[in-house]
């Protein structure tokens, strides 16, 4: 997440994966003592160990001006935009800056919010600081503004469009929950309350496991962490969870839609058919699915697959992370709103 001066990137040089500290850089400017970088910043010299891959959060932790200042500091992060087919750019993400003291923010709004701000952070690492990853991996929906930041689909505006016309998170999958309430045979009428919420739980998943073992619409749907994970369901079920868990450190997500089970597997072909879209595969890039637990080819209808499998699967984040670290990777970088991930990766 550090926001590096382009002077300070051209002090470091870069020979066969080897990184050398120089006292100045081609222009002749200085570089600061390591007490002036800030905190958590540290000029680094010597070959780096392993493989590096960038990571792309989920949209949970979107919260209004993010990427404020990056833009202003660097304002033609945004030329990358022009060419995601959007009609206009202040439609699609005026909202994150229009209404900054607005903390209130609905689920689709997150998901294009953390899309952009990983398509910005991609612009940053890629094409200014010029680092180059082995490797790609996403968190819950991060894996579809993974595929999007490397430019593996180069449609984003379209897919919004295809998303809002198909009302997927405003209706289906959220909004009055349309899929849940046909799978549990629920009528609009009858309900009082939205069918579907989402509970973070600090404690570990097997003790989860068997909290909800007995409750038919509670559900498992995101490991973080070994001890921190999501549990979704039918709100009144998911209570006696929680109760039932004694945790002291529970909170409701802010972010709430029905995803990652298999309860909204009915929807498998209408949201498979708006996530297979014209692919442009980099074989220079390794890139990781949560529903697969591993690496897998790029194409159309495969990339279709990973995704409509994640959102319809609990996602094992832990596990991906550890097949990321056996297959060489050591150095994450984390694009999108704050550093869970990277929270979580260090647990």
């Amino acid at each position: 997440k550090a926001l590096f001066s382009e002077r300070y990137r051209n002090a470091l040089n870069e020979l066969n994966g080897e990184f050398v500290q120089v006292s100045k850089n081609p222009f002749g400017v200085e570089i600061p003592s390591p007490s002036r970088w800030g905190e958590g910043l540290f000029l680094g010299y010597g070959k780096i160990k392993g493989e590096i891959a960038c990571i792309h959060a989920g949209p949970a932790g979107t919260y209004p001006l993010m990427g404020k200042d990056l833009l202003l500091a660097f304002p033609h992060l945004l030329k990358r935009f022009k060419h995601y087919s959007f009609s206009n750019l202040e439609s699609a993400i005026g909202f994150l800056y229009k209404n900054a003291n607005e903390e209130k923010m609905e689920p689709e709004e997150k998901i294009w919010g953390s899309a952009f701000l990983s398509l910005i952070h991609a612009e940053y690492i890629l094409e200014m600081l010029k680092i180059k990853p082995h490797a790609v991996l996403g968190f819950c929906s991060g894996e579809t503004h993974a595929i999007l930041a490397h430019g593996i689909w180069k449609d984003l505006g379209a897919l919004r469009e295809d998303i809002q016309k198909k009302e997927v998170f405003s209706h289906e999958l959220g909004g009055d929950f349309q899929v849940i309430s046909n799978r549990w045979g629920l009528f609009s009428e009858e309900q009082n309350t939205l069918p579907w919420q989402s509970y973070r739980e600090f404690a570990p998943k097997d003790v989860v496991l068997d909290a909800i073992v007995h409750e038919r619409r509670v559900f498992l749907t995101i490991i973080n962490a070994p001890t921190d994970v999501v549990i979704s369901g039918d709100p009144v079920a998911c209570l006696r969870v929680v109760q039932a868990l004694k945790q002291k450190s529970i909170r409701t997500l802010d972010f709430n839609i029905s995803v990652h089970t298999p309860e909204i597997k009915d929807y498998w072909e209408p949201y498979w058919q708006i996530h297979s879209r014209e692919t442009y595969p980099n074989l220079n890039i390794r890139f990781y699915s949560a529903y697969l637990g591993d690496t897998y080819v790029l194409t159309q209808e495969k990339i279709a697959d990973a995704l409509t499998g994640q959102i319809m699967n609990c996602v094992d984040f832990p596990n991906l992370i550890e097949k990321a670290w056996e297959d060489g990777i050591r150095v994450f970088i984390e694009h999108g709103p704050h550093s869970a991930c990277s929270k979580w990766i260090h647990q």
